[in-house]
């Protein structure tokens, strides 16, 4: 079966996102369903790409931008799947004794008696360690936007504000051991947000690079 050329690849996302498909990962999904489609149609008709191109996307293009559920969908699935697996790993239980025992240690240097102002540095602090150590493994391309990304922050949320308010309702009871609990909790789930953001992300610039 004839292959299509970065040329092609790139014609197709161009195509894409100018008909709307704004999210660089549903447009990659799209570019693989797209590229088969039309290398068939190519080898098939004995076409060239254009003309095989316009024919698929006469035929086809309305229920694919409007199908764009579906590949959201599937991105969800999988994302969900990952965080669960990132987030319940070795790793993250070598990451959780680490961060009980750092709080465990600074305490009593702390107190942690402002609690809602701690609250907020502690927050901006661990979003921007993480998020730093993304931007370096990976180097976001900020002009481009992922479904993905968006997803996973739902999932962080759900988790995030929960733990947050146990958090508070812990510090008015003074329980130490379990407070050190909700804050490691919190930290080891912002940290697997941005891990699986950098895996992700990674994985569709790298899929097509020239798209």
């Amino acid at each position: 079966m004839e292959k299509l050329t970065k040329e092609n690849i790139q014609f197709i996302d161009n195509y894409l996102l100018k008909s709307g498909v704004l999210y660089k990962d549903i447009r990659v999904e799209m570019i693989d369903h797209v590229a088969s489609a039309v290398e068939e149609r190519m080898q098939t008709n004995n076409a060239i790409f254009y003309d095989a191109f316009k024919g698929f996307m006469v035929e086809n293009k309305k229920s694919l931008l409007e199908g764009q559920d579906v590949f959201i969908k599937q991105i969800r699935n999988s994302l969900f799947k990952a965080f669960l697996g990132k987030l319940f790993s070795i790793n993250k239980l070598v990451l959780s004794i680490i961060v009980y025992s750092l709080h465990y240690f600074l305490y009593p240097l702390f107190k942690y008696q402002d609690h809602k102002r701690f609250f907020l540095i502690y927050f901006i602090g661990i979003l921007g360690i993480a998020a730093l150590y993304v931007r370096i493994k990976n180097g976001f391309n900020l002009k481009e936007k992922y479904s993905a990304l968006g997803i996973l922050f739902s999932y962080h949320l759900l988790i995030w504000f929960p733990w947050q308010i146990l958090a508070t309702s812990i510090h008015k009871i003074d329980s130490k051991p379990k407070m050190f609990l909700a804050y490691t909790i919190l930290t080891v789930v912002t940290f697997t947000y941005w891990q699986i953001a950098g895996i992700y992300v990674e994985k569709y610039n790298k899929k097509y690079s020239y798209a």
